[in-house]
């Protein structure tokens, strides 16, 4: 029952994560003005980020079941050293806009840590490891998802020169 329920959270987060990234135009138009076009870059990096929050809590909630909550620490502590490294030589070489990135590289790792960490500890409490791979499975489609919507939007705004499908020059 469980299991069925981190599923079905987990594809709610999926399905907001690319929906979010899907409307990112939408979005910033309505919610901003003209200077803040480009925040439609940010948006899939966030949204993933989301997503990827929503996998770490859950291999978070496990670690805490077990009351082995220094692994949550030691998982935190890898993602943040790799966010400040990242950000410090990034937003150096490609601007602002790179910390929406090395953000979603370092949620990236504290999910992936935290994984691991859970499957080893559970492991060790109770003797069986369940199956996770459908988790994966869905994480890396879910990512791809907005891999793709960020191409969209690229393409799209390439083509066309200009931010979120509105012209740059409009006045």
């Amino acid at each position: 029952k469980i299991r069925e329920l981190s599923l079905a959270l987990m594809g709610s987060y999926a399905i907001i994560a690319v929906m979010l990234t899907f409307l990112a135009p939408e979005i910033v138009r309505i919610l901003a003005t003209k200077e803040y076009y480009e925040a439609i870059y940010i948006m899939p990096p966030i949204a993933a980020g989301v997503f990827l929050t929503s996998v770490s809590n859950m291999y978070s909630n496990l670690l805490i079941y077990h009351k082995k909550t220094n692994y949550i620490m030691y998982s935190s502590t890898i993602a943040a050293i790799v966010n400040l490294i990242l950000n410090f030589i990034c937003i150096n070489i490609f601007g602002y806009m790179a910390a929406a990135y090395t953000t979603l590289v370092a949620y990236i790792v504290l999910a992936g840590a935290q994984v691991i960490f859970a499957r080893k500890v559970h492991l060790k409490e109770t003797g069986n490891i369940n199956d996770h791979s459908c988790v994966v499975r869905f994480g890396i489609v879910s990512l791809y998802c907005v891999k793709v919507c960020i191409n969209l939007h690229w393409d799209d705004c390439r083509n066309k020169n200009c931010v979120s499908g509105f012209e740059k020059n409009e006045k």
